[in-house]
C-alpha cells in the first residue's frame, strides 16, 4: 500500500542555524515536535527573527558561567548528552486504523556535540557546530527496533568583513534526520538534507553594535533525499532578502523577504501525474516592526503576502500576518504570546493554509532549575485536490464528509494540531545539567483514507494523539 500519510513532505526543508538535540523536526500534518524542538519552533514560528531591535521573545539571564576551552582566538564547547525516551504512539497511528496498531516505544538516545567558534572582535567569524544523534531502540517489535539508528547534523559559517560595513559569507548545513514513519512498518522516513550557501550584508557605520541599518541577501541550494520515500525528494534553489532599520534605540522597522525555486526530482514526478506533488516557486514578503513598548513588554508585528506559484494545480495567494509580544514580568518569569498566518508544500491540495496561536511561559525557581511551558494550536486547511483522480486505480478512496471539506472532485483536507511540551532544567554544576520533560502531539481530523468496498474500514485516518516523556543527563565543559 503507498503510504499516503505522508501528506506534508516538507521538500527541500530550511536546516536552522544549527543543529538540534533532537533531529526529528519534520512532520506532515501530523505534526511532531519534540521537546527540544517545540522551543526551537516557538521562537521561529511565534517571534520571527528581526535584528537590530529587542526581540519579543525574552531569554532568562545565564546561570552558570560562560562555558568553553579557550585558545587564542577560538573557543571548544564540547557536551555530552544521556536520555531515556518513552512514546505513547511512535508512529502516529489513530485508534480507529483497522491494518495498524498503535505502538509505544522507548528508547536510549546518545548525542556528542562539538562546537568551535572565533572571538567576535575579529572580522572574520568562524561558527562549526556538529552533533551525533544515536538511538537505540528497546522493543522485541521488529518495526519498532528497525528504528534504531544514527541521525546528526554540521552547521559550517565563515563571514569575512564581519565587522566592515560590507560583509560576506559562505555557509553549509547539513542534516541527517531520524523519523519514523506514519504507519506501523520498518521503513522509516529517515533522510539527509544539505543547504549550501553564500550571504552578502551592508551595514554602514563605525561601531557594528550601533548601526541603524542592516541589509543581507542570501542564496543558497538545497536537497533532500530520503532512505525510503523517493516520493519526497526534492531539489531547491532558495534566495532571501532581508533588512532593518533601527529608527528609534530600541525598535526598529524590518523586511523579510524570500523566492524559491523547488521542483521534483525524477523518482518524485510519477506523483505529479496523480496530482499529489508538483513543483513551486514560492514567494513570501512582509514588513513590520520590532520593539519594546516599556520597559517589561516587546512586541513583534509584521504583515505582507504569499504566493505558493505551483506548476500544476491550485496555489496560495493570500496575506501572510505574525505577531508577538514578550512580558518581562519579573526577573525570574518570561511570557511569549504569538500568532502566524503562512502556508507551507503539501501533497493535498499543493499548499495548506496556516493559522497557528502559541504561548510559552519561562520560570526560574531558586538558582539551579529553569522551568520552560510551551503550547501551539494550528488550524490547517488545504487548497483543492480532486480526491476521485488521486485515488484511480487504488482499492482507497477518501472518507466522505458533508462539510467545508467539499465534494470528491473538488475536497480540502482540514486539520486541527496540538502540540505542548513542559520541562525543567536542573544545573546540577557547572559541568553537569539534569532535563527531564513532557511533550504533546496530536491532530484533530475528519480525513481519512477507506475501502471502496467498505467506507467503515479506516485504512489511514488523519487523526492521532501521543505523549512523550524523557529524562537527560548532561556534561558539558
Amino acid at each position: 500500500m503507498a503510504n499516503l500519510k505522508n501528506l506534508q513532505p516538507t521538500p527541500c526543508r530550511r536546516i536552522g542555524a544549527g543543529p538540534r538535540q533532537d533531529l526529528r523536526t519534520r512532520r506532515d500534518l501530523r505534526t511532531h515536535l519534540a521537546p527540544a524542538a517545540l522551543a526551537v519552533a516557538m521562537a521561529a514560528l511565534l517571534a520571527p527573527a528581526m535584528a537590530a531591535a529587542q526581540p519579543a521573545s525574552m531569554t532568562l539571564p545565564a546561570q552558570a558561567k560562560e562555558r568553553g576551552i579557550r585558545s587564542g582566538d577560538f573557543t571548544l564547547h564540547p557536551s555530552l548528552n544521556l536520555t531515556g525516551h518513552h512514546d505513547t504512539n511512535l508512529f502516529n497511528v489513530s485508534g480507529d486504523e483497522t491494518i495498524a496498531s498503535i505502538r509505544p516505544a522507548t528508547s536510549l538516545r546518545v548525542v556528542p556535540k562539538l562546537a568551535l567558534s572565533n572571538d567576535a572582535s575579529n572580522n572574520v567569524a568562524f561558527t562549526f557546530e556538529s552533533s551525533l544523534d544515536a538511538r537505540i531502540y528497546i522493543s522485541d517489535v521488529e518495526s519498532i527496533s528497525a528504528q534504531t539508528g544514527v541521525g546528526g547534523a554540521v552547521h559550517l559559517d565563515a563571514a569575512f568583513g564581519a565587522r566592515k560595513a560590507l560583509a560576506f559569507s559562505v555557509f553549509d548545513n547539513f542534516n541527517r534526520s531520524l523519523r519514523a514513519n506514519n504507519w506501523d512498518t520498518k521503513e522509516s522516513l529517515n533522510s539527509n538534507a544539505n543547504e549550501a550557501g553564500v550571504r552578502v550584508e551592508f551595514h554602514p557605520g563605525e561601531i557594528p553594535e550601533r548601526r541603524p541599518l542592516n541589509v543581507a541577501f542570501m542564496a543558497a541550494y538545497a536537497m533532500d533525499r530520503f532512505d525510503n520515500f523517493s516520493a519526497g525528494q526534492r531539489d531547491a534553489v532558495r534566495t532571501r532578502l532581508t533588512g532593518s532599520w533601527r529608527f528609534l534605540p530600541k525598535t526598529a522597522a524590518v523586511l523579510d523577504s524570500s523566492w524559491d525555486f523547488s521542483y521534483l526530482t525524477d523518482s518524485a514526478k510519477t506523483l505529479e501525474k496523480r496530482g499529489l506533488a508538483s513543483s513551486s516557486q514560492p514567494f513570501r514578503a512582509k514588513l513590520g516592526l520590532a520593539g519594546a513598548l516599556t520597559k517589561r513588554i516587546s512586541l513583534e508585528v509584521g504583515a505582507g503576502w504569499g504566493l505558493s506559484n505551483h506548476d500544476v494545480g491550485e496555489s496560495y495567494n493570500s496575506f501572510l500576518a505574525g505577531l508577538s509580544i514578550g512580558v518581562r514580568a519579573s526577573e525570574t518569569t518570561r511570557l511569549l504570546f504569538g500568532y502566524t498566518h503562512d502556508f507551507r508544500d503539501a501533497f493535498f491540495g499543493n499548499y495548506v493554509d496556516t493559522h497557528r496561536i502559541g504561548t510559552q511561559l519561562r520560570q526560574r525557581m531558586g538558582s539551579i532549575m529553569d522551568i520552560e511551558v510551551n503550547f501551539a494550536f494550528t488550524y490547517a486547511m488545504s487548497g483543492a485536490f480532486n480526491a476521485v483522480s488521486l485515488l484511480a486505480g487504488t482499492p482507497y478512496s477518501l472518507k466522505p464528509l458533508p462539510s467545508v471539506e467539499g465534494s470528491a472532485t473538488d475536497r480540502r483536507r482540514e486539520d486541527k494540531l496540538l502540540e505542548g511540551s513542559a520541562k525543567a532544567v536542573f544545573e546540577v554544576s557547572r559541568m553537569v545539567g539534569i532535563e527531564t520533560g513532557y511533550a504533546l502531539r496530536g491532530n484533530i481530523s475528519k480525513f481519512a483514507l477507506v475501502l471502496k468496498t467498505n467506507s467503515n474500514s479506516i485504512v489511514d485516518s488523519g487523526s492521532y494523539f501521543a505523549h512523550e516523556i524523557y529524562a537527560s543527563a548532561v556534561v558539558r565543559y
